[in-house]
């Protein structure tokens, strides 16, 4: 009976212990005057963002704040809904001692091909911040993608892994009308990945699939299984 209580009290206090340490991830939206104040014209002079700040996520989970600033180029404003952006950059911000530290930044831009690409912007549903490695430090999936001549149908779709060093591990999605047109290109890097962000990443596949976002060959996810570095109708 002693062994018994002893063992259960070790279990309690080890899980108190272990929720105790577990750190949260907050996050926020910046209000337009707080973007001003934090991302100041000396910080876009100092790392060339020329393109309208689209929205910028403040993310405590250590010490210091940082900030996840999307940028899009807005070409052509149709209306509130409808903003046609040719470019997009995106950028991470440590907040330290001297100011903010650029630790990576992102470059993409819609292509002038037979496709006929119309659009490019960032799919914000879809983004997400979480330590998948354990490492302290917060990990970030970005999605974006692009219209063609026929919407999704034809457009491209691309998933960014970006850890604290900046390392950036993309899949690459070729929508397509023909069911053999649609081709997803995975790094290889992504097998080597945590594999809670791996499965996190299939399921953002699986939710931007049931949004008629994207539409990846029927396979998919058993090549995925079987770490193939294109996935295809077959």
């Amino acid at each position: 009976m002693k062994i018994t209580l002893t063992l259960l009290l070790t279990c309690l206090l080890n899980s108190t212990s272990t929720t105790a340490q577990k750190k949260v991830i907050v996050s926020s939206i910046l209000t337009q005057s707080q973007i001003n104040e934090v991302i100041t014209q000396s910080v876009k002079e100092d790392n060339n963002i020329t393109m309208p700040i689209f929205r910028v996520y403040k993310i405590v989970y250590t010490t210091e704040p940082e900030y996840l600033v999307l940028c899009e180029s807005q070409d052509e404003i149709k209306n509130k809904k409808d903003t046609i952006n040719k470019n997009i950059h995106a950028l991470l911000f440590l907040k330290g001692g001297s100011g903010l530290e650029k630790e990576w930044e992102i470059k993409d831009n819609i292509v002038q091909s037979a496709t006929e690409e119309t659009c490019i912007w960032f799919w914000t549903k879809f983004i997400n911040f979480q330590d998948y490695d354990q490492d302290g430090h917060v990990d970030y999936t970005l999605i974006y993608g692009t219209k063609g001549m026929n919407g999704f149908s034809d457009g491209r779709m691309k998933i960014a892994m970006i850890n604290l060093l900046g390392e950036k591990t993309f899949i690459r999605h070729q929508n397509g009308v023909g069911d053999y047109e649609r081709i997803t290109k995975v790094d290889k890097a992504y097998y080597a990945l945590p594999r809670v962000w791996q499965m996190a990443v299939r399921k953002k596949m699986q939710l931007m699939e049931k949004d008629n976002k994207t539409i990846i060959a029927p396979e998919w996810e058993m090549q995925m299984q079987q770490q193939k570095l294109t996935l295809q109708q077959k």
